[in-house]
């Protein structure tokens, strides 16, 4: 894959046919090959400036200036009348091939002032091209070569191909001239990567990752915001309420929202969930927002204990059965009774991995009025998220609920917190289909996919990808790596030394004023997101794809977790169970 710069086409872009040339490159050239896209050289005293849609540099074939057309063309007294992708229109006095031609003096002319004539990067091997995604370009007359065409008839072949043939029938013309040299006038690596380094500073202010990253923070803030309409239909009247949504769609800020209000409203409060870090989050939001007074935040299995602590044997075994019958069992003994004061409101989330007969006898005794008649609400994922409590599926949570009360049931549909880019690899990596995601304006930072063939290469990738984030000016803080494993299984265990980086599943707290990288079993980050996330040990897929549904069930929670950007460490042999192929 191409180094493309700037790494993601701006969301502002609305050109389809660049953005499809984009793709192209990136998916089909060597990774030695420099593709700059939309440059603008400046007005200049040879030249009023142009615009470069493609500067493909590519060792040891030339560099290249590309326009790209998406729309329609045609020419009419001398007249080139063009139109976008968008259907607008506008007149030219020069074909785009010509366009391409300017594009490419232009910018010898640049290497030139900058460089000097003498200079070994003046007399580099220079060409152009066009390509027209619209349609058919069989223009045939005196202006046009039809081997610099790039058009739907040659689709089939891959670009590194059609710049191959560039650089053939360019390097026939060039050869003639006495300044051509068929070794040196080609570009080195070396030379790429100067000629790159002096290019993108004089005409082109690259936009950080790190900046695209703020926006889209501010974009997902902002249509949180637009979540939250939804509690001021659903408190008039309701009491009562299930939201049921995919991974993104807003269930923990509602759930954090309802707690809010029902704190100031006065009432004694009860919002709580199955992960500790959550819970955790959910308990420091309150606190900072000053919202704690009358709230109890806590993960529920830990309230469960506090609550079954006088009641409970000692040396009970903690494994399954303990969990699922009778710490709830202990737990409605020490209830037994009217000394406790019960909750005016509860509120739970990730209610898929808590709902079952027993534990909902539990929150029966813990709020006021019960669940027939008390007040509650509870977010559920029922799509891919209930790996804790399997043995109990969506169905029959909704109607242990219904024989017990009645409620609102509530569908939650957009989702408010992954990038177009991200909600799409979801679906396309796991299967689900979530349709409703963010608009263009959340667009931006490709989910980049690393392959390997042996495990121990992970490490020589992780620390490329964490370099080349810090390049980017993204902060430590805002990346957090994700595997099945704990650390000291994991990959990531061998840049410890290299980097700090706080192992959550240990130290969750830490997540609430960390200064640098985190690292968490995706389980325990579940109901949790960063900006960045990157996820490693992948291998276990193979080796066990009997539970193929489980481990994609891990991967919907673990990519859904990232708010902006997205990596993918994988293993060679799992790239066809991902459909990455």
């Amino acid at each position: 894959m191409a180094k493309m710069i700037p790494p993601y086409v701006d969301s502002s872009n609305r050109n389809i046919g660049e953005n499809l040339v984009f793709d192209l490159f990136k998916e089909q050239t060597p990774a030695d090959w420099i593709v700059l896209h939309s440059l603008n050289i400046p007005e200049s005293d040879q030249s009023f400036g142009s615009e470069i849609d493609f500067l493909v540099m590519a060792p040891g074939l030339g560099i290249f200036c590309l326009e790209v057309k998406g729309g329609s063309i045609c020419r009419k007294d001398g007249v080139w009348i063009i139109s976008d992708s968008q259907g607008r229109y506008y007149e030219k006095t020069i074909s785009p091939l010509q366009q391409a031609a300017e594009g490419m003096y232009n910018l010898k002319g640049l290497i030139k002032k900058r460089l000097g004539p003498n200079s070994k990067y003046y007399k580099l091997f220079v060409s152009y091209g066009f390509i027209f995604t619209g349609n058919e370009y069989d223009i045939e007359d005196a202006e046009t070569d039809a081997w610099r065409i790039y058009d739907r008839r040659q689709m089939d072949m891959p670009l590194k191909d059609y710049i191959s043939l560039l650089s053939k029938r360019s390097a026939d013309i060039y050869k003639k001239h006495k300044w051509f040299d068929p070794v040196h006038s080609f570009p080195s690596r070396k030379s790429v990567e100067t000629l790159k380094n002096m290019l993108k500073g004089d005409f082109e202010k690259i936009k950080i990752i790190c900046s695209r990253v703020e926006e889209i923070e501010h974009i997902i803030a902002r249509f949180t915001d637009e979540q939250y309409r939804c509690l001021d239909g659903l408190e008039q009247g309701n009491p009562r309420c299930l939201f049921k949504g995919a991974a993104g769609t807003g269930k923990t800020m509602l759930a954090l929202e309802s707690a809010k209000r029902s704190a100031a409203a006065g009432n004694k409060t009860l919002i709580t969930c199955f992960n500790k870090l959550l819970a955790g989050w959910l308990g420091t939001q309150l606190r900072l927002q000053g919202f704690d007074k009358g709230v109890k935040a806590m993960a529920f299995l830990d309230y469960s204990e506090e609550i079954a602590r006088d009641c409970m044997p000692p040396g009970v075994k903690k494994n399954n059965e303990y969990y699922k019958k009778d710490l709830p069992l202990y737990a409605l003994e020490a209830l037994d009774g009217d000394k406790f004061e019960k909750f005016d409101k509860i509120i739970i989330d990730e209610g898929q991995d808590i709902l079952s007969e027993e534990y909902l006898d539990l929150i029966d005794m813990l709020l006021k009025g019960g669940i027939e008649e008390g007040r509650w609400d509870i977010f559920c994922d029922f799509e891919r998220q209930n790996i804790f409590n399997e043995d109990t599926d969506s169905l029959e949570i909704f109607k242990q609920l219904q024989s017990r009360c009645l409620f609102t049931p509530y569908s939650l549909t957009i989702n408010c917190r992954n990038t177009i880019e991200i909600a799409r690899e979801i679906s396309r990596v796991v299967g689900f289909e979530n349709h409703n995601i963010l608009k263009d304006e959340a667009s931006g930072i490709p989910v980049t996919y690393k392959f390997y063939k042996d495990r121990k290469d992970t490490l020589g990738l992780l620390l490329e990808e964490i370099h080349s984030l810090s390049l980017h000016k993204v902060r430590p803080r805002d990346i957090t790596i994700l595997s099945p494993h704990v650390l000291e299984k994991s990959t990531v265990k061998g840049i410890t030394k290299k980097h700090d980086i706080i192992n959550l599943s240990q130290d969750f707290e830490r997540f609430f004023d960390r200064n640098t990288y985190t690292y968490s079993t995706i389980h325990k980050f579940k109901g949790m997101d960063n900006s960045y996330i990157i996820i490693v040990d992948l291998d276990d897929m193979n080796e066990n794809r009997a539970h193929l549904d489980y481990y994609k069930s891990l991967l919907y929670i673990g990519m859904s977790r990232a708010k902006a950007g997205l990596i993918m460490l994988v293993n060679e042999e799992v790239k066809g169970l991902l459909n990455l192929d």
